[in-house]
């Protein structure tokens, strides 16, 4: 804001891309080596705030990273160079959200991962539609059950009848980020071995 002030509107205007222009406020949060708050111009690349910005805590690559909250984006490294601005990563299907980021280092647990996010929507949703409440269940059943290959292909079926059929943001946008972990790491989430 003092930035503004001083330079006035059209200087800041000037920053950033033409659909966004301006900055954007980051929040690095958890996995990062330098966690906090950056403000970043629009058009720098995400890859540039998670390396340049962020770093992997303790020296570890990151495998991915979740961008605007459990209802936003699961990326992995091959994505980020997007540039930050909601019209490119919406072309890409990419939710920037609030801007918040959190590291997935390299050799996470994503069954653990994948069980705290639909133990998350089971407990959130607010239980109106069936779709979002009984489907947050039956995923949830899926993954403590057998992790055969069928159970993964009955998971994908349900994260889009969950996004299809629920009818507010919640239920719909949820499925998203775990079909990706499912998409890239389901053959550690999915295996004979079952619960982990």
């Amino acid at each position: 804001m003092p930035w503004i002030v001083e330079h006035g509107p059209e200087a800041y205007k000037k920053r950033g891309t033409a659909p966004c222009p301006g900055t954007k406020v980051m929040c690095l949060n958890h996995g990062f080596a330098r966690p906090g708050i950056v403000e970043v111009p629009f058009g720098v690349t995400l890859r540039e705030v998670i390396e340049e910005a962020g770093g992997g805590a303790g020296g570890r690559p990151l495998d991915a990273v979740i961008l605007g909250g459990p209802m936003g984006s699961f990326l992995t490294p091959d994505q980020w160079d997007v540039p930050v601005c909601y019209a490119a990563m919406n072309e890409r299907g990419i939710i920037l959200g609030h801007g918040g980021l959190v590291a997935v280092p390299d050799g996470a647990d994503y069954r653990a991962l994948l069980e705290h996010w639909v133990r998350f929507m089971m407990d959130e949703s607010c239980g109106k539609c069936v779709p979002c409440r009984l489907g947050s269940q039956s995923a949830w059943e899926l993954l403590r059950g057998s992790g055969d290959g069928a159970a993964r292909a009955r998971f994908e079926r349900l994260m889009d009848v969950m996004e299809q059929g629920s009818l507010c943001a919640f239920g719909q946008f949820m499925p998203g980020p775990m079909r990706a972990i499912v998409e890239h790491y389901g053959d550690r989430i999915f295996t004979s071995g079952g619960q982990s």
